[in-house]
């Protein structure tokens, strides 16, 4: 059986003609594969019966679907929907009475979408007369072929349709392709056909005569096979994940700039996807009426957010303004280490101007007083001992000094509160508060600070086992947990809490700067940032409104809230994209600088290229190195660096890891 909506005049018959495959070419399944849609069958029908174990029954029904089309293809070159389902339901006699091929049908329409690319590859060829045909190796019935790609504007009246269920004929033989040659009434030479089978689509044509290009764009990438080889997630949840990655990679390219576009496709648009709707389902389940998230790490996964909430229950998903360095001073009660125990960090670089600017001042205001401490050092001086440290404490209790800081804490708190109040955060319902984490630091000054007459709960992507405890911070959650150091020294840790600094400059991209303080302007208190050149704002709106586009192109947002699926697909985005980022994603963040200051002071780029002379110095050991005096850069994100290289630095920098690890090795050995 021929499909077509009427005949092709005669003049037309000496024009070449365009045939495309159907599945995976044309169209795309919001799936990672074609059997996946066998699950989404299964899970219906454990759904409507109730089954006791739906994961059982949904591996059974999966198997039992497979085997009932290699039974009905027994001695035959094509299998139909039909006799498919007949072998089925003997397989499995206890389906309910309305289950049929209408279930999978009505699946596969869920699933399917167009390949924009290939639409519009279509549409130019028919605007220049050349006459389409599609060509479909599948048991699907030919009416169901023609009305998807109708339906997704890819076919047209006069198109021709060649479908394998329909002739008992496949491609993968070249029978379709001469009933379809016979039909149109050319020659091999005619015709041009583009598929994404390197066998059935392009082997096979050529051998016949016919010109053929391979598409094989839609096929899984690197990062969106590491989701679908997520072991502890849910195959649905990686499957639905995967096949939305590859569907706004392929489509999005219309809308959107190429390096936003992957750099939204491979790691953006899904983490902050799962992050989101892991972030919502906790809330909802929680109560949570209301969700703020806090700058600049909230910003990205705020906007998500406000896609996804609909359907989670319509939470009220608000930005909040807010930073450590913005909390932590108004929230001061006692100037002394016990009552700033925020001043230094372990892996923060305890040196005079930063440690005065964390607490509001400017060196100029205390550079007097701390001359004695300084000496000719200046601001740059670094407390080195608990003598320096006890005269830094006692400087602070001068008089005058300790006066302007009291003041200076005063006027943050007042402003502070003035905004919290303005934004609804001492409003009488559940709030929460949703941030990347790790310490809880801002949370516990916001408990001091809002005047909610709720405790606070927040929601967190990770925290380590030093943060502060639920009496003081209030309640929180966290997707990732960090290990005691007992445990990391001998397990590998989650992929988030190797890349943390990266993390909150990637997935913290936003439109502002960090926020210092709030000032009251007008009668009302704003928060005051650090200005980003106009540039940098104008490529994070894009990045967020591709990312609002990939949210909402989700059909199923809830099956990526599942804790362990949630955890499971991050952990394998994160380790998989900053282990191998995309190289025009990178593009977007050659500017991006990094720092673990909170005033950005010391601040470098995020990704800087190796040069030759590193290069070099990663072919020496690592002994002759240190006695040299030859250090290697330290590159916050080797890996980045290594893409953006030349290839000469390149290739000795990835020759020298090499050798390292073969030196490694070798005394490990002899140990």
């Amino acid at each position: 059986m021929i499909w077509r909506s009427k005949t092709r005049p005669a003049e037309l018959r000496a024009r070449s003609v365009h045939s495309f495959d159907v599945f995976d070419t044309a169209l795309l399944r919001r799936t990672a594969f074609p059997s996946d849609v066998f699950r989404l069958i299964g899970q219906r029908v454990a759904n409507e019966i109730r089954s006791p174990a739906p994961r059982e029954f949904v591996e059974d029904f999966l198997a039992a679907r497979i085997g009932a089309e290699a039974s009905s293809l027994a001695g035959r070159e094509e299998t139909t929907l039909d006799a498919i389902w007949a072998i089925l339901r003997e397989s499995l006699p206890n389906l309910p009475a309305a289950c049929g091929p209408q279930y999978e049908l009505d699946a596969e329409r869920e699933v399917l979408a167009p390949n924009l690319a290939v639409a519009e590859r279509i549409a130019r060829a028919r605007a220049a007369g050349t006459q389409i045909v599609f060509l479909s190796d599948t048991y699907l019935p030919a009416e169901f072929v023609r009305a998807e790609l109708t339906r997704h504007g890819l076919a047209a009246a006069g198109d021709g349709l060649y479908v394998s269920s329909a002739l008992g004929l496949t491609k993968r033989t070249g029978a379709l392709y001469g009933a379809m040659l016979k039909s149109e009434n050319i020659a091999a030479r005619e015709l041009l056909h583009y598929g994404d089978n390197p066998v059935s689509d392009v082997a096979v044509p050529r051998r016949l005569g016919i010109a053929a290009t391979l598409l094989d764009e839609a096929h899984l990438n690197r990062w969106e096979r590491a989701v679908v080889d997520c072991d502890t997630a849910s195959k649905e949840a990686a499957s639905r994940l995967a096949g939305t990655m590859r569907i706004f990679r392929l489509n999005a390219s219309r809308e959107f700039t190429p390096g936003v576009r992957d750099l939204v496709a491979t790691f953006l648009g899904p983490a902050l996807t799962v992050w989101a709707a892991w972030v919502l389902a906790a809330a909802r389940r929680d109560g949570v009426r209301r969700l703020y998230f806090a700058a600049r790490d909230g910003h990205l996964v705020w906007r998500a957010a406000r896609v996804l909430a609909p359907r989670f229950g319509n939470i009220d998903c608000r930005y909040l303004k807010i930073s450590r360095q913005a909390v932590l001073l108004p929230a001061v009660e006692e100037i002394s280490l016990a009552g700033i125990p925020w001043l230094l960090r372990s892996w923060e670089v305890p040196q005079l101007d930063r440690l005065i600017r964390k607490l509001g001042l400017e060196w100029h205001e205390g550079e007097r007083d701390f001359s004695a401490l300084a000496k000719e050092e200046g601001s740059s001086k670094q407390l080195t001992g608990d003598d320096d440290w006890k005269a830094f404490w006692a400087v602070l209790q001068k008089p005058a000094l300790n006066a302007l800081l009291t003041r200076r804490i005063a006027d943050r708190r007042e402003a502070a509160l003035a905004y919290f109040k303005a934004e609804g955060l001492a409003d009488d319902l559940p709030i929460g508060l949703a941030d990347m984490g790790w310490y809880l630091t801002v949370q516990t000054a916001l408990q001091k600070l809002s005047g909610a007459p709720r405790p606070l709960r927040g929601y967190y992507l990770g925290l380590q086992p030093t943060r502060n405890s639920p009496s003081v911070a209030g309640p929180a959650t966290a997707l990732f947990y960090g290990d005691p150091p007992d445990r990391r020294a001998v397990m590998p840790s989650h992929e988030i809490f190797r890349r943390v600094t990266l993390l909150e400059h990637v997935l913290g991209l936003a439109t502002h700067g960090t926020i210092r303080e709030y000032r009251f302007a007008g009668g009302e208190a704003e928060p005051v940032s650090e200005t980003v050149p106009q540039r940098h704002g104008e490529i994070v709106d894009e990045i967020a409104r591709a990312v609002e586009a990939f949210c909402a192109d989700c059909l199923q947002p809830k099956i990526f809230s599942d804790e362990r699926s949630a955890r499971s697909l991050l952990d394998a985005l994160i380790g998989s994209w900053f282990a191998h980022p995309g190289t025009a994603g990178l593009q977007i963040l050659d500017r991006v600088e990094i720092s673990d200051d909170p005033n950005n002071i010391g601040a470098d780029l995020m990704i800087r290229p190796y040069v030759l002379s590193d290069g070099l110095k990663a072919l020496l050991p690592g002994r002759l190195r240190r006695g040299l005096n030859l250090p290697l850069p330290a590159a916050p994100w080797p890996e980045a660096s290594l893409c953006v290289s030349k290839p000469w630095p390149r290739r000795l920098m990835r020759l020298g890891g090499r050798l390292g690890g073969a030196l490694a090795a070798l005394r490990r050995a002899r140990s």
